[in-house]
């Protein structure tokens, strides 16, 4: 499925319909009616992925492989989901071991503190701190997250 634009119009992949790009009526109508379908599209592929993977044997570890008379599919489990909170305890709690077991995966900006120093002026190292913290800031990413009020 794809939107084709058409004379800044857009042709609803689903209906064929023609939506008017310039009417706000119309293209929150329009996203109303995806994020229906969306969600029952979502559901509708979710069943579909576990019977598939009732069909596996359930032998082997996470990748598993079902055949049929014409077609074939690979069917990958997904890994362990760790509780954040209790492995941040963790971390805290035995020093000791936390290098040997356990990893950071991701560091945050802290935005408001970020924002003020942004304004402020500070010895070199924080200039140079300032600096790197700015170049790994890629920038926003993704669609604008739509919210229909009314």
């Amino acid at each position: 499925m794809h939107v084709i634009a058409l004379h800044d119009d857009l042709i609803d992949p689903v209906t064929g319909e023609c939506v008017p790009a310039g009417d706000v009526d119309a293209l929150i109508s329009a996203y109303e009616r995806l994020k229906r379908l969306e969600g029952q599209l979502a559901t509708y592929k979710q069943h579909l992925q576990y019977a598939l993977a009732s069909c596996a044997n359930g032998a082997g570890g996470r990748t598993q492989r079902v055949v049929g008379r014409k077609r074939r599919a690979r069917i990958a489990w997904p890994g362990d989901a760790w509780d954040q909170a209790i492995l941040r305890r963790a971390w805290h709690d035995f020093p000791s071991y936390r290098d040997e077991f356990l990893r950071i995966e991701q560091i945050g900006v802290r935005v408001r503190a970020w924002t003020k120093a942004e304004a402020e002026a500070g010895p070199p190292d924080l200039q140079a701190f300032k600096a790197r913290v700015r170049a790994a800031n890629l920038g926003p990413r993704g669609a604008p997250r739509i919210t229909i009020e009314e």
